[in-house]
Order: structure tokens, then sequence, then C-alpha cells
């Protein structure tokens, strides 16, 4: 069976112009900034895309092994587990909707800030 995920009921999220998802857990009020390959991550694991197809994507897009892309997924999603940003669901798998461009590979990252004014310094497009 292919494991899926979605995030959790207290979370809710954004993307930025950079192309970077900021998501909010309304229960702690800390904001987590996903580096560029973990937004698309996150794109995909919310379609809802088995963590296989998103590996398998991931590799393909960046011509990274798929075990390096599915090492690194793991990571990911075990950060993204203990932060209480997403949880195992039962939807239905779809097909990989994204596609990449000729961006080079970065691991997945994901920082954590207690203000909103952290993530967004520098930026205007929060209102």
């Amino acid at each position: 069976m292919m494991q899926l995920y979605a995030k959790t009921g207290h979370v809710t999220c954004r993307k930025m112009e950079s192309g970077k998802v900021v998501v909010l857990d309304m229960e702690s009020g800390k904001y987590y900034v996903l580096s560029e390959t973990a937004s698309l991550a996150w794109d995909l694991l919310m379609a809802p895309v088995s963590i296989e197809q998103v590996a398998m994507h991931i590799a393909e897009g960046f011509s990274v092994s798929v075990e390096r892309a599915q090492s690194d997924l793991d990571a990911l999603i075990g950060t993204l587990v203990d932060a209480d940003l997403i949880e195992k669901s039962e939807a239905a798998p779809v097909e990989a909707p994204i596609r990449m461009g000729d961006a080079e590979y970065v691991a997945p990252q994901v920082e954590e800030h207690q203000a909103v004014q952290e993530v967004t310094a520098g930026t205007h497009y929060w209102y």
C-alpha cells in the first residue's frame, strides 16, 4: 500500500513569490519556511501523491538518484511529522502534476520561526 500524507487540521500554508512555502501551525504560532525542494515535495504530497512517486518525480526533475531523493524525502517527512504539520492520509492518490525546470537539486530543508516578521523580512507580499 502506498503511503500518503495530508496537512494537519491546525496548519495553513501559503506559497511565497520565491516559490517557497510558508506553513503556519495555528496551535503553536510557529512558522516554518520550506526550501524550494521541500516546497516542491510539499506540493506533491498535498496533491496527494505517494512518497514513492514524489521521490521518483524529484529524481527525474533534478537528475539525482531515486535513492538520494527517497532518503532526503524520508528525512523531510520525519521533520514534518515531528513538527505535527502533516499526518498519514487515506485519500486517493493522483498522478504527480508538477514539472520542474532546470534548477539544481538541493536537499529539502525546513526552517522554524517564532514570528511572521522573521519570515517576511525584506519582502513586500504579505499584508
